[in-house]
């Protein structure tokens, strides 16, 4: 079994857990998206395939309970020594086991498209989120978790970065996860649709 990673800064590893986000779009590497090929027969390089299960990736801190005895964790139904948990992958999700992740999604559709034709509807698999009336904010948003804010009422860090349109939110929301100019680009990415299996 294999993990997928999911930003947190931004709050998708949480949409996930909670049913909002169901597609996601990675980058097909230059080699492959610069072939004079029919781009969507080549579907079979995708890292995950339409069935698969995988592992929704979370550092061992976060899904790690001391189960009451000293020196000892816990995951699911599992115990480890606080060493054995306690390398790389404590802080990082880069570095963890799949199989120790309590949480998985199930591959549901694998396709190929240009970056650009992503539509309103996708917008909002994606994770982008969608806020009611009467929250002060443009209708389109996604979290932030680094903005300091600081007004009569609070502060802190995290805050909503709020747009129009579903399509300018995940615009700029693409553009913070890959790097600034990747929705200019446009380029060739696959997108996943998938299910939260637990």
């Amino acid at each position: 079994m294999r993990t997928i990673m999911f930003n947190d800064r931004h709050g998708l590893t949480a949409a996930v857990l909670s049913g909002r986000k169901t597609q996601t779009r990675r980058n097909i590497p230059r080699e492959f998206s610069k072939l004079h090929i029919d781009i969507r027969d080549s579907w079979f390089v995708a890292r995950y395939k339409i069935g698969e299960v995988v592992s929704i990736a979370q550092a061992y801190k976060d899904i790690a309970t001391s189960d009451g005895t000293h020196g000892y964790y816990k995951i699911g139904e599992r115990h480890y020594l606080q060493y054995e948990l306690s390398g790389a992958g404590w802080n990082n999700k880069m570095f963890v086991k799949a199989d120790l992740m309590p949480h998985h999604i199930y591959i549901t559709d694998v396709r190929v498209e240009r970056l650009q034709d992503i539509s309103d509807e996708d917008c909002l698999k994606e994770g982008i989120e969608w806020l009611p009336d009467g929250a002060g904010l443009k209708p389109y948003a996604f979290y932030d978790t680094t903005i300091h804010i600081k007004n009569d009422k609070e502060e802190g860090y995290g805050w909503y970065v709020d747009f129009d349109t579903p399509r300018e939110a995940y615009a700029s929301l693409i553009d913070r996860l890959n790097g600034k100019g990747t929705w200019a680009s446009n380029p060739i990415v696959w997108v996943y649709d998938f299910e939260l299996v637990d």
